[in-house]
């Protein structure tokens, strides 16, 4: 509304429409709230960013002393005025953000480029073509259906997450909050409407219960009626079943039904594994003689050295001959090593 009232005021040119004000600075910001409390106003409307990426932070002042900051996806209205029954008590004007279509507004700041009087009228094939009208409102038949939709469906369902003196916590929330779920996802006819699904709608749900912090004290418990139902399905599910730690379950179901992410692509095949090492290829039968200890002679030749490899293969081979034959090697020095220990070993 204060848009509206904004662009058909004073400062009209064929190019711009006096618009909503937002300050550059924290002195235009005081200015402004100065001129309303001069004026003998209490509230007003401010330029509100709307279903941004990233918060943005204003020149406002909000109730916590700090920047309003307005976070993303956001689709309420920032309010700047008093708070409290008696607004005349304080010359103080806080920002907050408040459903758009609450009527809370007694005063309206406009911000226009044309600070002169208007040029004298020139030629019109010279002259600026107007820019279009604003597109027009929603037909009152599907306001009326949507608002019908939150006020018996929507609400009661509110009302019990919200309401601590109806609800008991535990399982009995996370059943409450799991069957709101399922209602929002399921496809529902609205009127005239085609049929739409209440998660992925974003104008059905209130924001939170009662606020989410110092800064946002928008909520249902603040507000019940229907026009203040200005939010998504998700972002109330968020904040008022924080407690019962379901977000999983919430944001899978947003994302099955409402199709706002993207299906990653299939994990790529995982690699082969590695073949075995090959055997290493046995001795050449004529380098190969078996010898047995206990006939052994003194003026026999020595053996040649021979790898570990080697001599474990002809352990395997003479256990496979015979079974009393152990098939581990065992290594026994009985002699001091000297030179090159790989050497003395056979390896």
């Amino acid at each position: 509304m204060g848009a509206d009232v904004c662009r058909n005021g004073r400062g009209r040119t064929p190019d711009e429409y006096p618009v909503l004000p937002n300050p550059q600075s924290s002195l235009e910001a005081m200015s402004m709230i100065a001129a309303v409390r001069q004026a003998g106003g209490t509230a007003f409307w401010a330029w509100t960013p709307k279903k941004n990426a990233a918060p943005i932070t204003t020149h406002w002042a909000g109730t916590d002393a700090n920047r309003l900051v307005v976070p993303a996806n956001n689709v309420r209205c920032v309010l700047v005025g008093t708070i409290g029954e008696d607004p005349f008590f304080t010359q103080a004007m806080w920002a907050r953000l408040k459903p758009c279509h609450e009527p809370l507004a007694d005063s309206a700041v406009c911000e226009s480029v044309m600070a002169a009087p208007p040029p004298p009228p020139a030629d019109e094939a010279t002259m600026p073509s107007m820019p279009p009208p604003p597109p027009p409102p929603p037909p009152l038949a599907v306001e009326a259906a949507k608002a019908h939709f939150v006020q018996s469906v929507i609400f009661p369902w509110t009302n019990l997450l919200c309401n601590p003196l109806e609800l008991v916590e535990g399982d009995t929330q996370r059943k409450a909050c799991r069957a709101l779920l399922e209602l929002a996802a399921t496809p529902t006819r609205m009127g005239l409407k085609a049929e739409v699904i209440p998660l992925c709608e974003e104008d059905l749900f209130w924001h939170s219960c009662d606020g989410i912090d110092e800064a946002d004290q928008d909520g249902f418990l603040n507000c019940r009626s229907a026009e203040c139902a200005d939010s998504s399905g998700l972002d109330f599910l968020t904040n008022a079943c924080a407690e019962v730690d379901i977000q999983d379950e919430i944001d899978r179901m947003h994302n099955a039904v409402c199709g706002t992410t993207r299906p990653e692509p299939p994990a790529p095949p995982a690699a082969p594994p590695k073949p075995p090492r090959p055997p290493p290829p046995p001795s050449s039968p004529e380098f190969v003689a078996l010898r047995n200890a206990s006939t052994e002679l003194a003026s026999d030749s020595d053996c040649e050295a021979v790898t570990y490899r080697e001599c474990a293969d002809a352990a395997r081979m003479l256990h496979a001959q015979t079974p009393e034959v152990s098939p581990f090697v065992e290594i026994v020095v009985n002699a001091m090593c000297t030179g090159n220990e790989d050497e003395n070993l056979g390896v």
